[in-house]
């Protein structure tokens, strides 16, 4: 049986909705399903979920001088009012920010609903047009605590609730395909969970183009058929269908609403610092600092890893051949340098004005300000603060997973980063056992492990927590590219906020143990706007250079009893492709073998010197000692155009259970398992005493209501 909220049918036609057809936007078929929230006649409430922030001076005056009569007109409609607020309004993880007048009431009948808010509506236009004032402002009437709040949160694989979802999966994903080609972004797989009362329900959530239209009952109830015959396990099944873009990159309709602030700017960039190519609008993060080693040098180039989309609008006149090639990849040179700014262009264009403002009226405490201006000129003068060497283009890795890396070159020798694991209370990271001591450094390149609990500093949200589903979401590009991707559902305000949105492209992630976990962020916007895709990061196809013919080393520098760590990753050419020395001697000979890169964390800078020689000597003993075995890739073997068969026989099941069953180097293998036990007896605990008094109203509502 598969369960789906009731769609509210409409007398009215609109903008948004035909009546004779049936066919609305994706956005008035998902408003209608929720009739704890309402707008006027012809709107529809912002899609859930939101985000709020503080209006205009002259927005919230205009509020309290217009209250009484508003409180008027809701006695005249019989609906109870609590009181007003007015916010900016946007779908989170967008920036179309619209001065919203939200009445919030506690009323149950919401059968004048439109009517009252039509009229309110009207009220406000009429007193704004004859002000000439210039403001907008929407209406929306809301009941908070019976409103549809729901957020997402992990699969475990060892419920009935997985075994159900994994039966429907295949079927279930091919029938997406079928009845909404060109206009479906994402199929993904979570327990959602009603905020204020805590119920959960397995869902398969799909996501479709944002203002995208059609006969979305009919589609809905072809996928719940589809659903219904797949799953045989007796477990109940829900089904939303939800607006949602997946972007590799920073849409227009998601790009950073504001830049960040600059004052105190560090002097030398750090994890999560604003980065971005010269003279572009999109910001991205800094990710993980690293040493690039090619074949046959013993020098170590100082780096850093981000994601490709954060660079490729360095080179607007080549962005096609890059995305389809990569950057200076298989022995060609980059068709332009790409400088990397810090920080970024978006952020600096007014940061610069407001410092100097700040400067022009004598306010500088602490010279926070001239020295943010100084850094910012440092590095404008330097040329910014590296520049591109490789860069994965928009391809996928021989798994089916979209790569989006990018190496950069650090301009200045003198100065390297330090990895630092997120900083902050284990409370505002969701996790008990997670502690950071003072100077505290990544200790090593770790699984991407799914279920587990990971953490991430990015420029726009800062430093976020979350939990990687036990199922892989499938993700349509739009760009030609169809992947399938481990998702991270959000812990930040109890899965309500983002994990990721715009700005936090690139950014490390950690897992509880300080490992780097092998992936950077991009970030899928849908109804869990926000929530983190996860490309391939740059450690790992560094290691596979599917079409590049290299092989890769991840060395991770942990400081234990002052000495270096090194840790290889396995070498997983395309389509499984090893070839023995004497093989690969062979393939040089007709095609072409481009360097071999080592990518190494750094140590501390006290340290860094040193260890890099003994790194040098290191790593041409372990040379000479796996010598018998080279990996490589003939150039005339190139990236697939359209992505392998995900569901094929060697299934996505399979992946699931290979992702899943890696385990976290501890000296006590059954530590993490404790940990995530005792975690989630916690996280439960508290989420009962947060709700318990919520959901005692939200019962007396519904009592009432019945």
């Amino acid at each position: 049986m598969v369960v789906k909220r009731k769609y509210i049918l409409s007398t009215d036609s609109s903008e948004e909705y035909d009546s004779v057809t049936g066919v609305s936007s994706i956005e008035f078929y998902v408003a209608m399903k929720d009739p704890h929230r309402a707008a006027p006649v012809g709107k529809i409430a912002t899609p859930w979920p939101i985000t709020e922030t503080r209006p205009s001076p002259e927005a919230r005056k205009f509020a309290n001088e217009i209250q009484k009569q508003i409180e008027e007109i809701l006695a005249n409609f019989v609906v109870k009012f609590e009181t007003i607020k007015i916010r900016n309004v946007a779908a989170r993880g967008l920036s179309n920010f619209r001065t919203t007048m939200i009445i919030i009431t506690d009323d149950t009948d919401t059968e004048n609903w439109v009517a009252a808010a039509t009229t309110v509506q009207m009220i406000i236009d009429e007193v704004i047009k004859a002000r000439g004032t210039g403001l907008k402002i929407g209406v929306e009437i809301r009941n908070p605590a019976l409103m549809y709040q729901d957020v997402s949160r992990i699969i475990r694989s060892d419920t009935a609730e997985y075994k159900a979802l994994i039966a429907v999966q295949k079927e279930t994903i091919a029938k997406v395909k079928e009845v909404c080609p060109g206009v479906w972004t994402s199929v993904t797989f979570f327990r959602r969970v009603n905020l204020l009362d805590g119920t959960a329900k397995p869902t398969v959530v799909v996501t479709v183009e944002p203002r995208s239209r059609h006969f979305w009952s009919a589609i809905e109830k072809e996928i719940e058929t589809t659903i219904t015959k797949s799953n045989n396990t007796g477990t109940e099944l829900y089904l939303e269908i939800l607006p949602g873009i997946a972007s590799p990159s920073i849409s227009k309709e998601m790009e950073a609403s504001s830049p960040i602030s600059l004052v105190g700017l560090p002097e030398n960039a750090a994890n999560s610092s604003s980065i971005g190519a010269e003279n572009a609008e999109e910001p991205g993060s800094l990710g993980i600092w690293g040493y690039f080693q090619p074949l046959g040098s013993s020098d170590k180039i100082k780096c850093f890893l981000t994601c490709y989309h954060v660079v490729a609008p360095g080179d607007p006149a080549n962005r096609a051949t890059n995305n389809e090639q990569g950057i200076a990849l298989n022995g060609k040179e980059a068709l332009k340098e790409i400088k990397i700014n810090y920080p970024s262009h978006f952020d600096v264009k007014e940061g610069k004005k407001f410092l100097q403002s700040e400067l022009d009226r004598e306010f500088d405490p602490r010279g926070e300000n001239s020295a943010a201006l100084s850094t910012i000129n440092k590095y404008i003068d330097a040329g910014g603060i590296g520049t591109v060497m490789h860069a994965s283009g928009n391809r996928y890795n021989s798994e089916g997973s979209r790569m989006d890396w990018a190496i950069v070159r650090v301009n200045d020798p003198g100065f390297f980063g330090e990895n630092c694991p997120p900083v902050v209370t284990r409370r505002q990271l969701y996790n008990l056992h997670y502690h950071i001591d003072a100077g505290e450094t990544v200790k090593r390149m770790g699984e991407f492990v799914l279920e587990s609990w990971v953490a991430k500093n990015g420029r726009t949200t800062l430093t976020t927590s979350g939990e990687v589903d036990s199922l892989w979401g499938v993700v349509d590009w739009h760009n030609g590219m169809e992947s399938h991707e481990a998702v991270i559902a959000s812990l930040e305000g109890g899965g309500g906020e983002a994990f990721a949105l715009g700005g936090d492209l690139g950014s490390m992630i950690c897992d509880l143990n300080k490992n780097w976990a092998e992936e950077d962020v991009d970030v899928l916007e849908s109804d869990v706007r926000g929530e983190g895709v996860q490309s391939e990061d740059p450690g790992k196809v560094l290691a596979e250079k599917e079409s590049e013919g290299r092989k890769s080393e991840i060395e991770e520098s942990e400081m234990r009893d002052s000495k270096e760590e090194e840790l290889k990753v396995q070498d997983l050419p395309i389509g499984e492709l090893k070839i023995k020395e004497s093989t690969a001697k062979e393939a040089r000979t007709e095609k072409e073998i481009v360097e071999k890169p080592t990518l190494s964390t750094p140590p501390s800078d006290s340290k860094a010197q040193d260890i890099s020689e003994r790194s040098r000597d290191s790593n041409r003993q372990d040379d000479d000692e796996s010598s018998e075995e080279e990996f490589s890739i003939p150039s005339s073997l190139e990236m697939p155009k359209k992505p392998p068969r995900i569901f094929s026989d060697a299934n996505l099941e399979n992946a699931n259970r290979q992702r899943r069953n890696l385990s976290y180097e501890s000296s006590d293998t059954g530590e993490e398992l404790k940990f995530r036990q005792k975690k989630e007896q916690l996280i439960e605990e508290e989420e009962k005493k947060i709700s318990e008094k919520r959901k005692k109203r939200v019962d007396e509502f519904r009592r009432e209501a019945s």
